[in-house]
């Protein structure tokens, strides 16, 4: 039930920002978004870790309750509608009430729609993008394979810092200030740089400025990151498996976090490029896959470095991600555009 809840944010997140902003501004926007949920992996358990030390579990599950209540009550009263047919919708209704002109109606008014066909379109779109739109898979797919190997390394933390390295729970816990870092680090990069590059490519190709640009002028910042990944990966593995300073180790996550957050940011900022009026539903089809990668990968950590040791096991990830992250900024810059055009949902 939770998750339920709090999927919605996340679904939502980018296409609110697609609301608010143009394709040159919002890259910014959905970076520093992108920010927060990551951001909550090291705070949660660092938080948890002295909470059920010094007071009790019990107090793990009152404190998310507490904060995110308040959140909610801040919310109920400070965030406003951003979608531009409702918006318009709203004025529509506006101006009948005060000018008696039954007349003044909006394109979807025009549109008989009612309550139960609505949700019947809006919950099923996700959906049908997710089977039917070849750049939505792919989006997906690389998503859920980026988010779905950072799980899996996180999950390793209790056992490698309690475990292997024989630290107390609190302590232990304050290893998660890595992922923050590295998170921290991947937005105040990729924040400023993917709206320069994209309209440094925007200008080089001649396009005006009152017209936005192709969703692939995204992609040239995934293409560093896509290397700096396994980098990292095996920077963790092999620290952990000789058990060299807890900072190496560290670095390696804050690495591998950090370069994960500027691809994760770029495709998110792809989609809203691509899908203006859908980003939403876009951007939920996309949260399924990466959220059952998140759940699944993570099962493989007690096989995976209880078999090979975090050294082999995490060369293992390692590799897995230079044979597919690689690759695929590279195929998106250039058969990007024709998945699109296949697509019915863009414009």
């Amino acid at each position: 039930m939770a998750g339920i809840g709090g999927s919605v944010t996340i679904g939502m997140g980018s296409g609110v920002l697609a609301d608010c902003w143009n394709p040159e501004e919002r890259g910014k926007g959905i970076a520093f978004m992108q920010f927060a949920p990551v951001m909550g992996l090291a705070v949660g358990p660092i938080a948890g870790g002295y909470i059920s030390q010094y007071a009790s579990w019990r107090w793990t599950f009152w404190s998310v309750v507490i904060v995110n209540v308040t959140v909610q009550v801040v919310a109920f009263f400070f965030l406003k509608e951003t979608y531009a047919p409702r918006l318009l919708l709203l004025k529509a209704r506006q101006l009948r009430k005060q000018s008696s002109n039954e007349n003044l109606k909006t394109q979807w008014e025009m549109e008989e729609k009612t309550l139960a066909k609505l949700l019947r379109v809006s919950l099923s779109r996700p959906w049908i993008m997710l089977g039917t739109q070849p750049i939505i898979q792919s989006l997906a797919l690389y998503q859920a394979f980026n988010f779905g190997m950072l799980y899996l390394i996180i999950s390793s933390f209790p056992t490698l810092w309690e475990g292997h390295y024989g630290l107390a729970k609190g302590q232990a816990s304050l290893n998660y200030i890595s992922i923050a870092l590295g998170s921290l680090i991947g937005v105040l990069i990729c924040a400023p740089v993917m709206d320069a590059a994209y309209r440094r490519l925007k200008r080089r190709h001649g396009i005006d400025e009152s017209q936005p640009g192709v969703p692939e002028y995204r992609v040239p910042l995934m293409i560093p990151s896509s290397l700096i990944t396994p980098c990292g990966i095996f920077l963790f593995a092999w620290s952990a498996q000789n058990k060299m300073h807890f900072l190496i180790p560290n670095i390696g996550i804050a690495v591998t976090v950090g370069s994960s957050m500027v691809s994760y940011q770029c495709i998110s900022a792809y989609i809203a490029d691509s899908y203006p009026l859908y980003t939403a539903s876009a951007s939920a089809a996309c949260s399924f896959l990466r959220s059952m990668a998140a759940f699944a990968f993570p099962l493989f950590v007690p096989a995976l470095f209880g078999n090979l040791g975090y050294g082999w096991g995490g060369s293992l990830l390692g590799a897995i991600a230079v044979v597919v992250g690689v690759p695929a900024p590279l195929l998106l810059w250039v058969y990007g555009g024709r998945l699109r055009a296949a697509s019915r949902f863009g414009g």
